[in-house]
């Protein structure tokens, strides 16, 4: 990449610093560090932090942060570094093409160490009523919201997903991959984030990051200590505090319903969910297949019900107990309405 800046050449005694800047940065880059935090770089660095400064413009972007463009030299051609959250919005924030390709980066956050990382899992809750927003399970990791470094097309998984007994964020000597997040419109679109979990002694281990729509997620592997780890995973799965009555209802509704599913196949019905959206906070949505998803999967006739159920503020474990009684008493499919079904038939 060339940059005609009219400068004139350095001088010998700079290029000693210059290779200097570049090693550092380098070695940085590899450990997650902030080119522009001063704490970044060790005493003995301090020329080096210096001349990057110097050599150093800001940009502004949306949200207040700023983001440092660093010629590495002042002779032809230069180099150029950007410190961002993502390589997505670093991207977004050089001119051309030719930059973009010649460009190498630093993410803005603190350096991930070679300690075991701490996992807490963040429920996020939008406004009942609103159209806007998705009820997500976000992993903070040393209080960093790793997605939001890495992922802004769409929301984290829902919790009823990630958590729970079975749930795929579970850690087994069996590696498996789990999505963490993915986008609004749909992951064949705009992508999603993977990761590869798997149990490795007395360490849970994160690698393998993906996104189908993308060449790579630049996060590193991440190790956590077993039991923070699995304390953490169990606590975010039996907390619900965060539910608005109707989730519990749904919640419990669809636990009871799949402990006695014999009672829906009396009427060749399965059960598909049992949902609470935010944006209809005072009912839940039950769907049923009939006969059963075997059929979508043997390519047999098949439909799909949906039960629109009001919620009051009554006991939750009581309405969930009254809806089964409700549902599994006569045919649901007397009452539900058709949503979904083979071809000819829906």
């Amino acid at each position: 990449m060339e940059v005609r800046s009219g400068r004139p050449p350095a001088a010998p005694v700079l290029q000693p610093v210059q290779q200097q800047l570049r090693g550092e940065i380098v070695e940085r880059a590899d450990a997650s560090l902030d080119l522009h935090d001063v704490v970044s770089f060790p005493p003995s660095s301090a020329k080096v932090l210096a001349t990057a400064r110097g050599q150093a413009s800001s940009t502004k972007v949306a949200d207040g942060r700023t983001q440092r463009v660093v010629e590495l030299t002042v002779q032809l051609p230069s180099i150029c570094w950007i410190a961002t959250r993502s390589k997505t919005e670093a991207l977004r924030l050089l001119p051309s093409r030719n930059m973009q390709d010649n460009c190498h980066w630093l993410r803005d956050h603190q350096p991930m160490t070679t300690e075991p990382h701490l996992l807490s899992l963040s429920i996020v809750v939008p406004p009942l009523g609103s159209r806007h927003g998705a009820v997500e399970c976000r992993p903070i990791v040393n209080g960093r919201d790793i997605l939001a470094e890495v992922f802004d097309e769409g929301p984290a998984d829902d919790p009823r997903y990630l958590l729970g007994p079975d749930a795929p964020l579970h850690a087994t000597d069996t590696p498996h991959e789990v999505r963490l997040a993915v986008a609004e419109c749909t992951e064949g679109c705009c992508g999603a984030v993977y990761v590869t979990i798997r149990r490795e002694g007395q360490h849970v281990i994160w690698s393998g990051w993906r996104n189908p729509y993308e060449d790579d997620v630049d996060l590193p592997e991440l190790r956590f200590d077993v039991n923070q780890y699995e304390v953490e995973v169990r606590r975010a799965s039996t907390d619900h505090s965060w539910e608005w009555p109707a989730r519990t209802v749904a919640r419990l509704l669809e636990e009871r319903l799949r402990e006695h599913a014999g009672r829906l196949t009396t009427w060749e019905c399965e059960l598909g969910a049992v949902s609470a959206w935010h944006w209809e906070p005072d009912q839940i949505n039950v769907f049923l297949f009939h006969p059963g998803r075997s059929a979508i999967r043997e390519d047999r006739p098949w439909l799909q019900f949906r039960m629109a159920l009001p919620i009051s503020g009554d006991d939750p474990a009581d309405q969930a107990e009254l809806l089964e009684a409700r549902l599994t008493a006569e045919d649901p499919r007397e009452v539900a309405e058709v949503c979904g079904g083979s071809k000819g038939i829906y």
